[in-house]
C-alpha cells in the first residue's frame, strides 16, 4: 500500500479525482462504491467540475440511515443525487442504492446482497 500526503484538503480532493478518472477510464462499465460525508465531498466537487462524461459508470451507495425518508436532506441518498449523480449525469439503471424505509428491512437487505453479487468487479 502507498500512502501519498498532501499539504491541503483541496490538493488531496484534486488528486483523488485523478485517481479516480484513471482507475475508471478505458473500462466498458466500471463500479465505483460511494461514501457519504464531507470526507469525499471535494472528490465529488472535483469530479462534477471537471465535466468529464461518465456514461458507464455504476455506482454502489455504500450506507444509508435507517428510518429516515429516501428526500430527507440527511440521507445518503440525498446527499449522493445531490453532489454525485445529478452532477455527473449517473442514470438511475446505473445505480444501486436501497430503501432507507424498507417494509422488511431483512429482505431489502438481501435483494442489495444478490445485486452486489451480480456485479463481476468493482473498481473504486
Amino acid at each position: 500500500m502507498k500512502f501519498t500526503y498532501f499539504d491541503s484538503y483541496d490538493t488531496m480532493s484534486r488528486a483523488a479525482a485523478e485517481v479516480f478518472y484513471e482507475a475508471t477510464k478505458g473500462r466498458s462499465a466500471p463500479c465505483v462504491v460511494l461514501a457519504t460525508g464531507q470526507s469525499p465531498l471535494g472528490l465529488y466537487r472535483n469530479l462534477a467540475a471537471a465535466r468529464r462524461a461518465y456514461p458507464h459508470l455504476r455506482v454502489v451507495k455504500l450506507d444509508e440511515w435507517l428510518g429516515l425518508s429516501m428526500d430527507h436532506p440527511s440521507t445518503c441518498e440525498y446527499f449522493l443525487q445531490k453532489e454525485f449523480l445529478g452532477p455527473l449525469g449517473i442514470r438511475p439503471e446505473h445505480y444501486l442504492s436501497f430503501n432507507s424505509q424498507p417494509a422488511d428491512p431483512d429482505r431489502e437487505c438481501a435483494r442489495i446482497s444478490d445485486r452486489l453479487r451480480q456485479i463481476p468487479v468493482i473498481d473504486l
